[in-house]
């Protein structure tokens, strides 16, 4: 994977989850870091989650994986890199899914 495949992917995403009465906002964020690899966080203020390491990040065509393993999630998506939004499940113990819709946060 080189630097094009995920330039788009770098900043803020932000979606949220209805879970029954339950909303969950989820905040993944994603840099290059000083070896230029692709690193990420999860925040998700209502569960107290905050900087959560993103273990894996596969990029592959039009398609993203994130491995979440210290909370056991995981997020399986598809992605236009021309687009704000990236459309896909979150799965919550390799059981539960909710779908989960990103869109890209403007820098303030």
């Amino acid at each position: 994977m080189n630097n094009e495949d995920f330039q788009f992917l770098i900043g803020n995403w932000t979606g949220t989850i209805n879970a029954g009465v339950m909303k969950f906002t989820f905040v993944f964020k994603f840099w290059i870091d000083d070896d230029k690899t692709l690193k990420g966080t999860l925040d998700s203020p209502e569960q107290d989650l905050k900087d959560i390491p993103v273990n894996e990040i596969i990029i592959k065509d039009d398609s993203l994986k994130l491995d979440i393993r210290s909370i056991q999630r995981k997020y399986y998506a598809v992605m236009n890199k021309n687009d704000t939004v990236i459309n896909g499940l979150y799965i919550r113990n390799g059981q539960i899914n909710f779908p989960l819709l990103l869109k890209r946060q403007n820098p303030s």
